[in-house]
């Protein structure tokens, strides 16, 4: 299997509407198991596409979305998603506070985020 990486530290800087392309595409993946969407400027629009495709998606392992602008509605929709996803092994750039609620939770590279007791 292979490893797509797509991060911003290529010189990349994907925006919004390139994220949702790249969440569309990943639903019907069936050849890489590893992307790294790290270091872009991907907002909500496409944490939630992605994880809608992850949904559809039974070959990825790894995902790294650390240093994009994702928000709660992001860690929502992946929490729903990891319910019924059981490829991806491994997802970075999530914070456990945005995943609050997922039963079964793959593991988390934190090393990039922020993580506080605040509310």
């Amino acid at each position: 299997m292979a490893k797509v990486d797509l991060s911003g530290r290529t010189n990349n800087k994907l925006g919004e509407p390139s994220g949702i392309v790249i969440a569309h595409l990943l639903e019907g993946n069936r050849t890489f198991n590893s992307l790294d969407l790290s270091g872009n400027a991907f907002g909500d629009a496409t944490g939630i596409a992605l994880a809608e495709a992850l949904r559809n998606n039974n070959v990825l392992t790894s995902l790294d979305l650390r240093s994009n602008a994702f928000g709660d509605a992001t860690g929502r929709a992946l929490a729903e998603a990891l319910r019924t996803v059981h490829s991806l092994t491994r997802l970075s750039g999530v914070s456990l506070k945005q995943l609050r609620g997922v039963d079964r939770t793959p593991h988390l590279d934190l090393s990039n985020c922020l993580l506080s007791n605040a509310e």
